[in-house]
């Protein structure tokens, strides 16, 4: 598919490409919001929960996080994307790989590892330094609204925060000169996994256990518990930032 787009247009059109990529980004969205709307008990297994019963969020949440989830998706990440494109294209500033042949299979699944564990290292330290005193009051309390989280608070988010939290995923395809196609992936399981950690179901893909240390991705329970307890589990994809620094919470 990528070889028909490279073969009818140039590269500043399939730069523009991504805004697209950004609404694939967002489709489990949909899928989350209408299991909360139905509530199936079948489903009522994979809820985490805290020595109770854990409630879906009323038809009130689910507008208010529908509204500032719109607000940051069209109102934010949208224009600035667009933006940012126009401008490169313009200044003719090539971040990425956009040649005809994509990356094999090997070196398309490494780039993804790479980009996810040093994302994972950048939103760490930006998450924390939000749980500062004076940055937690006037920006990222906002986004610890509800204690229970559900998909649609992913990007119910302080405007300005939304801003910062670009810069995490953006750095390390750049570094390492990545395809565009890879770029895309990395930016689509990202925001994927941003939905699936604020959803409030345990819907776990992968289980790795070694002697004492069992790894389940996505680390949904990990930041379920940091929406719960605050100063626990920043990290977003993976545990080993907060199992290095100390702050790994999972009871």
């Amino acid at each position: 598919m990528y070889n028909y787009v490279y073969d009818n247009y140039d590269k500043n059109t399939i730069m523009y490409l991504t805004i697209p990529i950004l609404f694939i980004a967002n489709l489990p969205l949909i899928f989350f919001t209408f299991l909360d709307i139905c509530k199936f008990k079948c489903l009522e297994e994979y809820r985490i929960n805290y020595n109770n019963k854990r409630k879906y969020p009323s038809n009130l949440e689910l507008c208010d996080g529908l509204k500032e989830s719109c607000k940051g998706f069209f109102g934010i990440i949208i224009p600035v994307a667009f933006f940012g494109i126009y401008l490169m294209n313009n200044l003719n500033i090539k971040l990425y790989n956009f040649e005809r042949n994509v990356p094999n299979v090997f070196t398309f699944n490494c780039e993804i590892f790479v980009i996810l564990f040093m994302t994972d290292i950048l939103f760490y330290f930006l998450h924390r330094l939000m749980h500062t005193k004076y940055l937690y009051q006037n920006l990222h309390k906002f986004h610890h609204t509800y204690k229970e989280p559900f998909a649609l608070t992913n990007h119910y988010i302080n405007s300005i925060e939304l801003l910062l939290f670009f810069i995490p995923p953006i750095i390390p395809p750049v570094l390492l000169g990545s395809h565009i196609i890879v770029m895309w992936c990395s930016i689509i399981l990202l925001n994927w996994n941003g939905i699936i950690i604020h959803s409030g179901y345990n819907f776990i893909v992968i289980k790795i256990q070694y002697k004492n240390y069992k790894f389940e991705f996505p680390c949904i329970k990990e930041h379920d518990f940091h929406h719960k307890y605050f100063n626990y589990n920043f990290g977003s994809t993976f545990p080993f930032m907060d199992q290095i620094m100390g702050t790994y919470y999972n009871n």
